[in-house]
């Protein structure tokens, strides 16, 4: 008697070594770039902490120096006004009179200096008719003023030694 036999296929899915080995080369290069992209990913999160630090204290170099600058602007202002109270004619006449001991001149002690009136052609800085330098008004006061003084000083001399 013939029977049937039942004829058995094993089949396994087995996939060849080579698919294996370029898996497990993917996943490697898979596993390189995503460590790539999260040491990357952290980098760029230290230097935007870095930046944010940096403008932060430039920020309060800022304040501290707008500060410093309106202190130093009151300062400022505080002096000027100080020496303008030291520099006013009476404050002047006051520290000479208490500190300096000085005195008002008398009728005799003060000189009245009288400059010639500048006539019509000698306006400029040489007269039209020599060309020579025209002497300074102020100078010529000035020595007339020491020239007297001089001849003051002389008479006194005098009188004191009897000659």
């Amino acid at each position: 008697m013939i029977v049937a036999q039942e004829k058995r296929i094993h089949r396994v899915d087995v996939p060849e070594p080579r698919i294996w080995a370029r898996r497990a080369r993917a996943w490697q290069e898979d596993k390189l770039v995503l460590t790539g992209l999260v040491f990357l990913a952290f980098v760029l999160g230290l230097l935007l902490v870095f930046y944010y630090s940096q403008v932060s204290v430039v920020g309060k170099q800022l304040t501290d120096l707008k500060k410093e600058l309106v202190a130093l602007r009151s300062e400022s202002e505080y002096l000027e006004a100080t020496i303008r109270g030291y520099s006013s004619l009476g404050r002047v006449e006051q520290l000479a009179r208490d500190h300096l001991g000085m005195v008002e001149p008398t009728r005799k002690e003060v000189l009245a200096l009288t400059l010639p009136p500048a006539g019509p052609q000698e306006t400029g800085a040489y007269r039209e008719d020599n060309r020579t330098p025209e002497p300074n008004a102020i100078i010529a006061a000035f020595t007339a003023l020491i020239d007297h003084m001089g001849q003051r000083l002389k008479s006194t001399v005098a009188a004191g030694t009897g000659v």
